[in-house]
């Protein structure tokens, strides 16, 4: 776990042991909002002791790396899903949710390391289908602790990808933009003339200065980036 300091919250990042997801979290007086929550003990310690009820999710896209926590805390608190609608329709649908791309890049890690997570990984994850609450088409602003949020879609390395501004002081940018590493856009559903023609002119106008909070690897300001 570390944390990060936006506007004067604190944001902790969590990252997942299976392909190295990344997991944010930000608390306000007994109130969570996680963007892209994976199971994690250490994250679930820190809402127990925050004495924390009421979560609301925010998810960048669609990928189960991204989205595989929703159940496992729909489980434990009173969660409110807030995605794009091509995001809700994809993970609404139970075949959509299949951990099979998480597995076979866990695989590959123990095949390269000599681990052997991958027993531990589909004993823990089967399908799950996700009910969102608050979706989006074309953007949307959300209010949280005070805080305000803008949603935009940022299609590319998947139809439902979008980017969430906070405040303009930070931006999580989910797997559209990550430190040292070209984004993806061959998975199903991704695409590269989207991505250069809607998502890079997004990112290309981001400030020097706001934080990136991305999906995978290391949170850096965006001139780092550059």
């Amino acid at each position: 776990m570390e944390t990060h300091q936006v506007d004067g919250l604190t944001v902790y990042r969590f990252e997942s042991e299976w392909v190295g997801t990344n997991m944010y979290v930000l608390i306000r007086r007994g109130e969570a909002l996680i963007v892209d929550p994976h199971p994690d003990e250490e994250a679930l310690s820190l809402l127990a002791k925050e004495n924390v009820k009421d979560i609301t999710v925010f998810l960048t896209h669609e990928h189960p790396d991204h989205t595989c926590g929703v159940p496992w805390l729909k489980k434990r608190f009173k969660v409110s899903l807030v995605c794009s609608e091509l995001a809700a329709k994809a993970i609404g649908n139970k075949k959509n949710n299949r951990p099979l791309t998480i597995a076979m890049s866990i695989a590959e890690k123990d095949r390269k390391n000599g681990t052997n997570y991958l027993p531990k990984f589909l004993s823990e994850f089967g399908e799950y289908e996700c009910h969102t609450d608050v979706m989006f088409e074309s953007g949307m602003e959300f209010y949280w602790g005070g805080n305000r949020f803008v949603f935009t879609p940022t299609p590319g390395h998947s139809k439902g990808s979008c980017c969430i501004k906070m405040n303009e002081e930070a931006v999580f940018t989910g797997d559209n933009l990550i430190w040292d590493t070209p984004v993806i856009t061959r998975f199903p559903g991704g695409s590269l003339d989207e991505f250069n023609e809607k998502t890079k002119p997004y990112l290309d106008a981001l400030p020097d200065d706001i934080l990136v909070l991305a999906g995978h690897g290391r949170v850096f300001k965006m001139r780092e980036a550059r």
